[in-house]
């Protein structure tokens, strides 16, 4: 992936979230090891697209995909998928819902 410049940050801030969640990171670990500013993880996670740094999303979603999170969609789309050695679960953020709400499953 080459560039940031047509997603759709809100989602792609709801898939930041959901993935830290699943690999159960602070915003100043996955910050560390994504080379990404805790302050940057926060904007996107808000669904802001000025982030200050241009390649802040690739190297967070690389940082995910790296660690068994897949994004199903690509990055238009609040999907994320999490497999794990022992088990497969996936979440669905429909904007379009309360803020927070998530469906769950488990293959």
């Amino acid at each position: 992936m080459d560039s940031f410049s047509c997603i759709d940050w809100v989602n792609f801030g709801m898939q930041v979230k959901a993935a830290r969640g699943f690999l159960d990171l602070s915003k100043e670990d996955l910050g560390r090891a994504a080379h990404v500013a805790p302050a940057t993880i926060t904007r996107i996670e808000s669904g802001a697209s000025d982030v200050g740094f241009p390649n802040a999303g690739v190297a967070l979603q690389n940082y995910f995909e790296r660690n068994g999170v897949e994004f199903p969609k690509g990055t238009f789309s609040a999907q994320v998928a999490f497999r794990g050695a022992a088990t497969d679960i996936a979440v669905t953020a429909d904007p379009s819902m309360p803020a927070g709400t998530r469906f769950m499953w488990s293959n």
